[in-house]
């Protein structure tokens, strides 16, 4: 006897209107579809922050620690020692204007200077 001629076997799962069953490889360790799976190295950690699904998304790419902290330093050099953030909805003028200092924005417009490219016309 074969799937087709047992119609038992082609009818659908569950109650209708229930999402389709999500395929085996697409489950995390919890069994649900999008939880990231707690990798071997990170399972012997008892702080549940690490274990979110918000810290599992990041920690989840690297197969052990020391892949993690190569990131981690490397992720540092690029952001430098004085990383510049963007103020908040209610910061003052003063972080604002500390904040368009920090990324070459001239104290007035005639600061301003441009060098001429060859070629090309201006007003």
């Amino acid at each position: 006897m074969t799937l087709m001629d047992d119609p038992s076997k082609n009818e659908p799962k569950g109650t209708p209107g229930d999402p389709p069953e999500t395929p085996p490889d697409e489950k995390g360790a919890g069994g649900e579809s999008g939880t990231p799976e707690i990798p071997e190295w990170l399972q012997g950690y008892e702080d549940e922050t690490l274990k979110s699904e918000e810290a599992l998304n990041i920690l989840g790419r690297y197969k052990t620690p020391e892949e993690q902290l190569k990131a981690h330093v490397e992720a540092r050099k690029k952001l430098g020692e004085n990383p510049i953030t963007v103020p908040g909805p209610n910061a003052s003028d003063e972080e604002w204007a500390n904040f368009y200092k920090a990324i070459g924005r001239p104290e007035s417009p005639d600061k301003y200077q441009f060098t001429e490219v060859e070629g090309m016309e201006g007003n």
